[in-house]
């Protein structure tokens, strides 16, 4: 899918756990760049939140400038907006890595806590964890014991391909109190961009719902904490899906007239509820009702029968506020997630003339 949009898409970073390495991440950003995405992996073990190392390719990689300014001094800091995607502990980073960058599009949380000023790794963790787990892991951390000490047995049911397994093992770097006991430092103004939440593990349900009391878009998937290593696929798609609810796309856009329109000068649009993924309707648009689509906010489509404009919800008050409009492959053929609105703003619109929710209601008689 591209994006309807003039400015230039957002670059992704993705952010590795300081526990773990890049290697944790690399094959979820390999899959956004098939997806022709503009995307990096950033490692924080060099020196923490402001001093990231990109990695470049498989295993080069080129270090940042490390001045004052922090990563806003290194090329990856171009000017265009930027997407931060933290894994795991990374997620308690971001805030820091956001305030050294000029224009942070948006953030997204992968497994992981968001983080308040004052707070301690481990206190993110009593947030999420059974309370006997965290106490058993605040107890070895004082005793001087660097963490995580994972086995391949311990891994095998999240990765079970027993060569990235491997890989995991081997990237692991173990750390103790200067990690797990360190206050964090949040801006006053942190979220500065909007949020989305990929909960991929049960054991971040209580941070997904906190997520969501916030008004941020979670998606919940039960594919395990290291889906980035293990599902990069689906992942990635998961990504790009709660970007579009935050309207944030950082793949190529199109201009509305480079769309393939057909003889009459039309393109079919699919409208979908952004949240939920429901199909709601289908109708058509010309450059004229796509234009306005994008300048009022809300659908607008090209009558064939009447040979004008409308304006969805006009006359029965079911207005559908438009989240993002993408282009397919060929260009000939929209998405237009929306949220569709009921009479007064009601949450239980109707997108069918006959008042159902949803025109697709009719099953086939085979």
């Amino acid at each position: 899918m591209i994006a309807l949009r003039s400015a230039s898409p957002a670059r992704v970073l993705v952010v590795p756990s300081p526990l773990g390495g890049p290697g944790t991440v690399a094959p979820l950003v390999a899959a956004l760049r098939d997806r022709d995405v503009d995307a990096e992996v950033a490692d924080l073990a060099d020196g923490g939140a402001d001093r990231p190392r990109l990695e470049h390719g498989d295993a080069a990689h080129a270090d940042a400038a490390h001045g004052d300014a922090g990563v806003a001094s290194a090329p990856l800091d171009d000017g265009r907006p930027m997407v931060l995607v933290g894994h795991s502990a990374a997620v308690a980073d971001l805030p820091a890595i956001g305030a050294r960058l000029r224009h942070v599009a948006a953030y997204v949380l992968v497994d992981g806590a968001a983080p308040h000023d004052g707070a301690t790794r481990l206190d993110l963790l009593r947030e999420d964890l059974p309370g006997d787990i965290v106490e058993g892991l605040a107890a070895a951390v004082a005793a001087g014991q660097r963490l995580p000490t994972w086995t391949d047995d311990e891994l095998v049911a999240d990765v079970p391909d027993p060569d990235q397994r491997a890989a995991v093992l081997a990237e692991v770097r173990p750390r103790g109190r200067e990690l797990f006991e360190r206050t964090l430092s949040v801006p006053s103004d942190w979220p500065d961009a909007p949020v989305a939440m990929l909960r991929l593990s049960p054991l971040y349900e209580g941070s997904a719902a906190r997520g969501e009391a916030r008004g941020w878009p979670v998606v919940r998937r039960e594919t395990g904490h290291f889906a980035p290593l293990a599902q990069p696929e689906p992942t990635a798609e998961d990504v790009l899906d709660v970007l579009a609810r935050l309207d944030v796309h950082p793949r190529p856009t199109i201009a509305v007239d480079a769309l393939a329109y057909d003889d009459r000068g039309l393109v079919p649009a699919i409208v979908q509820q952004h949240d939920t993924g429901e199909v709601l309707m289908l109708a058509w648009m010309s450059a004229t009702s796509l234009r306005e689509t994008l300048e009022r906010g809300e659908t607008v489509f090209w009558s064939r029968s009447r040979a004008r404009s409308w304006h969805k919800g006009a006359t029965s008050g079911n207005v559908q506020r438009v989240v993002a409009v993408l282009a397919d492959c060929d260009a000939d053929a929209l998405l237009v997630r929306v949220d569709q609105r009921g009479p007064g703003g009601g949450d239980h619109g109707a997108a069918c003339h006959t008042g159902a929710r949803s025109c697709f209601h009719r099953p086939l008689d085979a």
